[in-house]
């Protein structure tokens, strides 16, 4: 993983993540002024938060910002994460491998072992892998909502708003203003939940790529129903087989590739093609990939069977 770079360790600073700004319970700034008064270097610590973390990928390249110190994560050359959650784990990770592609300290390192359990985490990866994924913004709904009224958004409307633990297209809305976006944030069923939000690209369904370890097995088109945008053949999309000769060998090299990045041998990756420019997108890597159920099982089952075998 190299996307963005190596942190040179000029800055000396260290970023002191907790759950979220403030405890009750706990002192989380006394802990960090605690740091720095015991510096012999000057102030060497700086408060952050997970909730405040914002993940972009714009061009296929990364960023994460903290908001609560106003700083790239690049700008630091230690990030020590404190107070862990179960519930923040993921974005940890995502942080984590993060970091230690740009050369910055995690501490604790063991959470910089890639563990995705979202779509987070995953984006992340195939970004830091240089892998052609949309233009995406994920970040907490305080986050979000400042981001559109200080015109810090760059996703243009409409645009796709998915929960980053949804799957068979559940809570995956088509967004086509900032009034929409900010209704359905508002909603009391998606008060903690983390979205992910991407770029609308023009397609014609998209292409689910069975990967039997570094090859392709299957080669699923699934295209939506009238009106939906969602390509799920679970929501009524049809689907038909294709060989690796419809397509370019760089758009077969890009899914091999992303199910390396996520150190997944068996699994389904979806890719998108613009309709209009030609580009393809890798949208997800989809380990609970359907194999014996779904659409076309002789043919899946039959590229798994062939794969065990050679191993």
């Amino acid at each position: 993983m190299s996307n963005g770079g190596n942190n040179t360790k000029t800055n000396k600073t260290v970023l002191i993540l907790f759950p979220f700004k403030k405890d009750r319970r706990l002192d989380f700034a006394g802990f960090v002024n605690s740091v720095n008064e015991h510096s012999t270097n000057g102030d060497i610590a700086v408060q952050g938060s997970l909730k405040n973390l914002v993940f972009k990928i714009k061009g296929s390249k990364l960023s994460i910002t903290e908001t609560m110190s106003d700083r790239d994560l690049r700008d630091f050359k230690a990030i020590y994460i404190r107070r862990l959650k179960s519930k923040t784990q993921e974005k940890v990770t995502a942080l984590s491998i993060a970091a230690k592609a740009w050369g910055i300290d995690v501490i604790n390192s063991e959470n910089a072992n890639l563990q995705s359990f979202s779509k987070v985490t995953e984006l992340v990866a195939l970004a830091l892998d240089g892998l052609p994924v949309p233009d995406t913004i994920i970040a907490a709904r305080t986050e979000v909502k400042s981001m559109l009224k200080n015109d810090d958004w760059f996703l243009p409307f409409p645009l796709i708003m998915k929960s980053a633990n949804g799957s068979i297209g559940a809570h995956n809305f088509l967004v086509k203003s900032k009034k929409q976006l900010k209704d359905i944030l508002n909603q009391q069923e998606y008060k903690d939940t983390i979205f992910v939000y991407q770029q609308m690209i023009p397609n014609d369904g998209d292409y689910r790529f069975l990967i039997t370890g570094d090859k392709v097995g299957v080669i699923i088109h699934r295209s939506a129903v009238e009106g939906d945008h969602r390509n799920n053949t679970s929501l009524g999309a049809t689907a038909k087989l294709k060989e690796e000769s419809d397509f370019e060998p760089e758009l077969i090299k890009d899914a091999i590739e992303a199910a390396k990045a996520m150190h997944r041998e068996l699994c389904g990756v979806d890719v998108l093609i613009d309709k209009e420019s030609g580009k393809h997108y890798i949208l997800e890597v989809n380990k609970k990939t359907m194999l014996d159920e779904g659409t076309f099982i002789p043919e899946k089952m039959t590229a798994v069977s062939s794969y065990f075998e050679e191993l």
